[in-house]
C-alpha cells in the first residue's frame, strides 16, 4: 500500500513524543517536590504551593497538548496537500499517456485514460468507470489477476508483467499485456494503476504461424499416407488421425456423402476423444434437413470450405453446445471432397479453440481435402479397374473357344 507523504515521520513521533513527556514530568515532580521539602514552610504554605504546583502542571501540560495538535494537524494538513498533489499528477500522467490505463480500487475502475476507452469501445468514461473489473477480463484469467492484483495492493512480490485475455464493450476479444503499480489515493488504500497494451495483433500473427506449421507438418504426413495406402479407409483412418495428432485438433472425421433423396453422410472414419458426440450426428446435406444446416451440409451443398470461428456465438449450434463445450471444441471447419463434379463426401475438423480458422490455415486444409478426395478417386479407380480385369480373366476361363489366332473362316491357326 502506498504511504502518504510526511506520514512515516508522523509515526515516527508518535513513538518518541509519550516517552519524553513521561519523562520530562516525571523529572518535573521529582525535582519540584524536593524543591518544597527542602525549604522550611508551615503546612499551609506547603498545601498552597503544592496546589499552584499542580495548576501549573495543568496549564504547561495543556499548553504543550495544544501546540501538538496544532503542529501535528499542520502536518497532515501538508501530508494531505502533497498526496492530493500526487494524485493530480497521477490523473495528469495516465490521462496523458498513449497507453491504456486504468485505476481500479477494490476491483472496481476509478478511472480510464482516453487510450484505455478507445481500448475498450467506450464513448465516454461513464460507460467504463464505476464497473467490476471483472467485466473486462475473461473469465478463465479472473483468478490470475484477483492474486497478483492483491499482491501488488499489499506490496508483495508480482511478475512485473503478465498477459492477459481480455475483452472489450461488445465482447470482442482482446489479449493485452498488463503491468500494474500501487497509487497512492485518499479514501483508496488499495488504489492499483494498470498499464494495458493491446497485443491481439502480434499475438494472432504469432498464432497464425503455429496454425501454419502445424497444418504444412499435417499436409506432408497425410501426402506420404495417401502414396502407402492400399484402401479407402486405411486412407481416411490416417489422414483423420494426423489431423488430431499432429495438427492439434480435437476431433478430425471424414463422412461419404451418400446417394438418394435422403443425401444423408455416412461417417466412415473419425480420430480423436468426442465421447462418441460425432457418432451421434444425423449429417446430411439436404438444405432442409436439421442435420444439413452445419458446416458439413454447407461445405458439400457449396463445394467450399465452410468454417465456424466460434460455435458459442452461432445460433445453429445451441442444441449442440452443452455436447461440443463438455469435449471442448470451440470452433470447426468442414471440406468437401471433390472429384470433378462429383461430391465424395466431407472432411470435418473439430478445434479447441475459438478462431481457430485464419485464411492462411484455411486453404492449406483445403489442399489436405483435395489431395484426399484425389487419393479416394485414384483408389476407387485402382479397385474398379483390378474388378475388370478379374472379370474379363473369369470370362476368359468360361469361354468354349481356345485362345488362339483365328483366321477368315473362324479356324485357330495358332494357340
Amino acid at each position: 500500500m502506498a504511504e502518504v507523504p510526511g506520514e512515516r515521520g508522523w509515526r515516527r513521533t508518535q513513538h518518541w513524543l509519550p516517552a519524553a513527556y513521561a519523562a520530562l514530568a516525571g523529572a518535573w515532580i521529582v525535582v519540584s517536590d524536593r524543591a518544597l521539602l527542602s525549604g522550611s514552610h508551615s503546612p499551609e504554605d506547603l498545601e498552597r504551593w503544592s496546589m499552584l504546583k499542580g495548576w501549573g502542571f495543568v496549564a504547561a501540560t495543556a499548553l504543550l497538548l495544544h501546540l501538538l495538535l496544532r503542529w501535528s494537524g499542520a502536518a497532515r494538513d501538508e501530508a494531505m496537500r502533497r498526496l492530493a498533489e500526487r494524485e493530480r499528477q497521477s490523473r495528469q500522467l495516465v490521462a496523458a499517456s498513449p497507453d491504456a490505463m486504468v485505476v481500479q480500487s477494490d476491483f472496481r475502475i476509478l478511472f480510464a485514460n482516453q487510450a484505455a476507452l478507445r481500448l475498450f469501445g467506450a464513448r465516454e468514461a461513464a460507460e467504463v468507470e464505476g464497473r467490476p473489473v471483472w467485466d473486462l477480463i475473461h473469465p478463465e484469467d479472473h483468478e490470475g489477476v484477483r492474486t497478483r492484483t492483491t499482491a501488488a495492493a499489499a506490496g508483495e512480490g508480482f511478475p512485473a508483467l503478465a498477459t492477459r485475455r481480455m475483452r472489450r464493450l461488445d465482447g470482442a476479444a482482446l489479449r493485452c499485456e498488463v503491468a500494474l503499480a500501487p497509487l497512492a489515493m485518499p479514501g483508496h488504500p488499495d488504489a492499483i494503476v494498470i498499464t494495458i497494451r493491446d497485443v491481439t495483433g502480434a499475438w494472432l500473427q504469432a498464432q497464425e504461424r503455429e496454425q501454419v506449421n502445424a497444418a504444412l507438418r499435417v499436409l506432408s504426413a497425410c501426402n506420404e499416407a495417401l502414396v502407402r495406402a492400399a484402401s479407402e479407409r486405411e486412407l481416411m483412418t490416417q489422414v483423420c488421425r494426423v489431423a488430431v495428432e499432429m495438427g492439434g485438433h480435437r476431433v478430425a472425421f471424414v463422412g461419404l456423402a451418400e446417394p438418394g433423396e435422403a443425401k444423408a453422410v455416412r461417417l466412415v472414419a473419425k480420430h480423436g476423444e468426442d465421447g462418441g458426440h460425432v457418432d451421434r450426428l444425423a449429417l446430411s446435406w439436404r438444405e432442409d434437413a436439421a442435420g444439413g444446416l452445419g458446416p458439413t451440409g454447407v461445405a458439400l451443398r457449396t463445394g467450399a470450405p465452410s468454417v465456424v470461428d466460434d460455435v458459442a456465438a452461432d445460433p445453429r449450434f445451441a442444441p449442440l453446445l452443452p455436447g461440443l463445450q463438455r469435449i471442448g471444441v470451440g470452433s470447426m471447419a468442414a471440406f468437401p471432397l471433390l472429384a470433378g463434379d462429383e461430391r465424395l463426401g466431407v472432411l470435418g475438423l473439430l478445434s479447441p479453440a475459438a478462431v481457430a480458422y485464419p485464411p492462411s490455415v484455411v486453404a492449406l486444409l483445403k489442399q489436405l481435402a483435395d489431395d484426399l478426395a484425389f487419393g479416394l478417386a485414384a483408389l476407387r479407380t485402382r479397385a474398379a479397374l483390378a474388378e475388370e480385369r478379374s472379370t474379363l480373366a473369369a470370362i476368359l476361363d468360361n469361354a468354349s473357344v481356345p485362345m488362339g489366332i483365328l483366321d477368315r473362316a473362324g479356324r485357330v491357326v495358332r494357340v
